[in-house]
């Protein structure tokens, strides 16, 4: 039986932006947030040695010092803190649209509605990086999974009883819209992220969706996601 969401007209936004390297884009990032005409709050999740080129607080922010690595760990300890009715999680490289918080309100008015997440652009308008996308929608409407990249969003009634379930290293995007798909109904919004293409530009278009694709089906055949976050981020040095 699906639980009950609980039905409260949202009045806080809470954005969690996991912070484990400095984005050249971080600073664009969020501004956009502050775009917002709804209450909202910034929690930044960082580790000790990077807050201190965050540069000046913006309105709403508060930065939360962690040990932990690895982004699931890292959004969960966000989360675990919001005060809002909804929780988004950005990444630090995701510029979020002019109109993102009436968006995001405006799905939710639907009580059937969970969760989900944005529609997807690069900063690159390479038709390779374009058929990635497409593919990336594909994997939504056949299978309503949506990746961290999309700005994915939930209401934190649900997020906070199932927090401990999303405390992985890795992998933590797909295991959320899997968890959600079973309570509720995932949407994906028309509205555009903009996600930088500099992972790809750095470690070739070919070699970064080849290590993206390996982890995603050693996921799905249930391998351990420590393992996973290893694999992953060993490939990058």
């Amino acid at each position: 039986m699906k639980n009950q969401i609980i039905k409260t007209s949202p009045r806080l936004l809470s954005v969690v932006v996991p912070i484990h390297t400095m984005y050249p884009v971080l600073g664009q990032v969020r501004a956009s947030i502050q775009r917002a005409a709804t209450p909202f709050e910034v929690l930044l999740v960082t580790q000790e040695a990077l807050a201190n080129n965050l540069g000046p607080a913006l309105p709403h922010e508060k930065i939360i010092i962690t040990s932990k690595k690895g982004r699931g760990l890292v959004l969960a300890e966000g989360a675990g803190q919001a005060s809002g009715d909804i929780i988004v999680f950005l990444h630090a490289d995701t510029i979020l649209p002019d109109t993102w918080d009436s968006a995001i309100i405006e799905s939710l008015s639907d009580q059937k509605v969970i969760g989900g997440g944005f529609s997807l652009a690069m900063d690159e308008t390479k038709a390779y990086l374009k058929l990635l996308i497409a593919l990336s929608k594909i994997l939504f409407y056949f299978f309503h999974e949506l990746w961290g990249d999309r700005a994915l969003f939930v209401r934190s009634s649900f997020m906070k009883q199932h927090l401990t379930e999303f405390e992985i290293p890795m992998m933590e995007d797909v295991r959320l819209t899997m968890m959600m798909k079973k309570q509720g109904k995932v949407v994906l919004l028309k509205e555009k992220v903009i996600t930088s293409a500099a992972t790809f530009r750095k470690y070739g278009l070919l070699h970064n969706t080849m290590r993206i694709l390996l982890v995603r089906l050693w996921y799905g055949m249930g391998r351990d996601p420590e393992k996973i976050y290893e694999y992953y981020y060993d490939t990058l040095k």
